[in-house]
Order: C-alpha cells, then sequence, then structure tokens
C-alpha cells in the first residue's frame, strides 16, 4: 500500500539520542573528538542496518516455516492426505534451498499463498533497508552541520572545514547514493500508480417492504465526535507505539481480517518492513507528524488518511494510507484482505 511504505525500524533509538540530542561539544572535549564520535556513530550505525539484512530475512523464513505447520494441520484435520504429504515435501525442500521463485509455485491454494506472502515480504527488504540508510545520512548531515556552526562560531574554521568536506562527500558515498536510488524510484512508482479500483457489484432492487431488523443490524460505534478527527488521533497513537516499538501495542491498529489471516507475528513482521521511516525521523526535534486529510469512500467505510511531515520550516504530505471500519472501530489497512 502507497502509505504504509514512506511511514520506521529503529535506528532513532541510538541515532537521535546519541547525535542529535547533543552535538554541541562538550566543554572538556576537543572538537576533533566531538567529530570523531559523531562518525564512529553513523558508521556503526549503518554496518547495523546492514547486518539487519540478514536478520530479517531469517524472521520472514521463519515465518514462512510457521504457515507450513498451521496449513499441514489444517489438511491433517481435514483427513487430506495428499495435500498433507506436499506440504511436508515443500518443508523439505525451503528447509535446504531457503528461498522461493515464482516460478516454483505451489498448486495448493493454501500453500500458494503463503508463498506469495513471503516472497512479498522478502521483496520489501531492499526498500526498507534503504530508507533506513537515508534517512540515517540525513541525521548525519544534520549533526555535522550543527558542530560545522559551533566550530565556526568558535572561530575554529580549519575543522569546520573539515567538517564540511564530510557533509560534501556523505552524497557520493556508493551505499547513500545507492540507497537514495532505490527510494526515489519507488517513491516515484507509487505517486504515478492509481489504485485499482474494485468492480462495482449492480445494484439490486430494493425490497417491497422495509425490513423491521434494520435497527438491530446496525453495528454500535466505538468511538464519539466526528469519525476524520478520530482517524487522526487514531493514527498518532498508532505513530507513538511504533516509536516506543510497543509492537504488541502497534497490531492493535491493524485491520483484524488482516490479523486473523496472518496471525500476530505476520502482522509484526508486515509492520517492521512497512514502517522504516516514521521511527526513525519522528525523534528529531525540527521534524514532526501528524494526521492530514481524511476522505471517505462513498461507504463510508474506508477513508484515505494523507500524513504530514513539517520538514525545512513547512509541511509537506506524505503517501496516503486506508483505514477501514471493522464492528464500529478504525484500523489501519496494511494491505487489502477483502
Amino acid at each position: 500500500m502507497p502509505a504504509s511504505h514512506l511511514l520506521l525500524i529503529a535506528l532513532a533509538g541510538t541515532w537521535a539520542a546519541i547525535s542529535l540530542g547533543g552535538t554541541e561539544p562538550a566543554a572538556d572535549s576537543s572538537s576533533n573528538t566531538e567529530y570523531d564520535r559523531l562518525r564512529a556513530t553513523f558508521q556503526g550505525e549503518l554496518q547495523k542496518i546492514t547486518d539487519s539484512d540478514l536478520a530479517d530475512r531469517l524472521t520472514i523464513q521463519g515465518q514462512y516455516l510457521k504457515n507450513l505447520d498451521r496449513i499441514e494441520k489444517e489438511f491433517q484435520a481435514a483427513g487430506q492426505l495428499e495435500p498433507l504429504l506436499a506440504i511436508r515435501n515443500e518443508r523439505t525442500r525451503f528447509e535446504a534451498d531457503r528461498d522461493i521463485t515464482p516460478t516454483g509455485m505451489a498448486a495448493i491454494h493454501e500453500l500458494k499463498a503463503s508463498q506469495a506472502t513471503f516472497l512479498r515480504d522478502r521483496d520489501a527488504l531492499p526498500l526498507a533497508q534503504a530508507r533506513r540508510m537515508v534517512t540515517l545520512a540525513l541525521q548525519y548531515d544534520q549533526s555535522l552541520e550543527k558542530l560545522q556552526t559551533t566550530l565556526t562560531k568558535k572561530g575554529e574554521v580549519d575543522a569546520a572545514i573539515d567538517v564540511k568536506k564530510e557533509r560534501d562527500g556523505l552524497g557520493y558515498m556508493p551505499a547513500i547514493q545507492n540507497a537514495r536510488a532505490v527510494v526515489a524510484e519507488a517513491d516515484a512508482k507509487a505517486r504515478t500508480e492509481k489504485p485499482v479500483m474494485k468492480p462495482q457489484t449492480p445494484m439490486r432492487p430494493a425490497p417491497a417492504t422495509p425490513q423491521p431488523v434494520k435497527a438491530a443490524e446496525k453495528t454500535l460505534k466505538k468511538y464519539s465526535g466526528k469519525p476524520e478527527f478520530y482517524i487522526r488521533a487514531r493514527f498518532e497513537k498508532f505513530c507513538d507505539t511504533l516509536l516506543d516499538q510497543d509492537w504488541d501495542k502497534a497490531t492493535a491498529f491493524a485491520d483484524p481480517v488482516f490479523i486473523k489471516r496472518r496471525g500476530v507475528d505476520g502482522v509484526i513482521m508486515r509492520l517492521r518492513l512497512l514502517f522504516p521511516f516514521l521511527q526513525a525521523i519522528a525523534r528529531l526535534p525540527q521534524v514532526k507528524i501528524k494526521g492530514g486529510d481524511v476522505k471517505f469512500d462513498p461507504s463510508g467505510k474506508a477513508a484515505m488518511l494523507t500524513p504530514k511531515i513539517w520538514q525545512n520550516n513547512q509541511w509537506r504530505e506524505l503517501p496516503s494510507q486506508r483505514w477501514v471500519e471493522v464492528d464500529g472501530d478504525w484500523y489501519i489497512e496494511i494491505e487489502p484482505v477483502r
């Protein structure tokens, strides 16, 4: 979904607290020490991003194996031997290869759906990693800019020039250049893609006699006030859970239908992949994120929320995200499940 990709994994906890929270050199430390500290922190966090790729892949592989176990138990309970054996064969194959190719998709519907989920999560990793790198580079540059200003004010011009050279060279680092290219391509694609409209079901003639049970069918709302205000507030609470890395609380904001289909572990996995940006930047004092415009579809049961980010002294819109009303409450739609 276009919204989620712009809006988190945890770089901010260490990086923002260490570098951005206090880039002014301490009274008893030299300027060179401060510059070296910032540089070492940046390189360490960059290495963590690279190392996290393997951990994320292992998590996705583990989730796929859990799905195989679940599907096998379902076929066993139904007394279906042949598909059960097919699941066991797939487990043996996957444990050896640890990957799936689009040409190797299974014919069994349940297994094919799990394979498609694995491929989607696996293919989302490069973009998630690229967004973390771009955000880290932005934070590093902002920290260096503060240090450069401080050194200039103190008259340490040569040291300030060294910091400026580091800033100028940051954009030419191969890893950062590649990451920016990946993010730019993904964002351009998200802006140009048009949402796929579901075919409209022909309207049936209304019954001649009104049904007396309409009041009983009405779902009680779990909130008060205008729904657009409620959705904005709920979005900001959702952001708070992501900033705190409280994944269990974050799942409470996900579409219940999606949770039922993928399980809590699957939802957490998707949240980690889809929100690498927000958590990394929202801790910066000069950056703010809030809920923006809310537009409802004709049914009133779904809405598009356009978040906004305060950066460089102006509000800018982020890609929209879809929210759906389920059982009287509003939830973020991680991916279409209806």
